[in-house]
């Protein structure tokens, strides 16, 4: 099922709605959820959790999450800002990174290579990004495998 479907069946948007997003989509460029959040049909947490439930992703709110050096670590400062990625979870062979694009598979097979672990993607908020990891990646020793 499309994420389309989801977004009409679950009353989010309308069929003109969605319309009107897929024509600015292709008039622009954009990805679906950047043009239904600039036409404001829904804000970025609404189509993230709506998009996180539709895939089964957990949505990483960095406001909410308290996030280890050790895990901060596990990636380099340079492929953290380059890739726009943020370890927030490692445990178990397994690492979650937050991203604004879960759909990046070259930036999260590039963190599967560096670290040979597991990725699982967490959704988050693009503006956040930026605040949550300027403490912790400037100070201190970069540990990564």
């Amino acid at each position: 099922m499309r994420i389309t479907d989801v977004l009409v069946r679950n009353g989010l948007l309308s069929a003109e709605q969605v319309a009107e997003v897929l024509r600015l989509q292709r008039a622009e460029g954009l990805r679906l959820d950047r043009a239904v959040v600039r036409l404001g049909y829904l804000s970025e947490r609404e189509i993230l959790a709506a998009l996180g439930q539709h895939l089964n992703l957990k949505v990483a709110d960095l406001s909410q999450l308290a996030i280890s050096r050790e895990v901060l670590h596990q990636l380099p400062p340079k492929l953290v800002f380059r890739k726009r990625l943020l370890p927030v979870a490692c445990a178990d062979g397994v690492i979650e990174i937050a991203t604004s694009d879960a759909f990046d598979m070259s930036a999260l097979d590039e963190v599967r290579l560096l670290t040979g672990l597991v990725v699982r993607p967490r959704p988050r908020f693009r503006r956040r990004h930026r605040q949550a990891h300027q403490g912790p990646l400037r100070g201190g020793r970069r540990h990564h495998r």
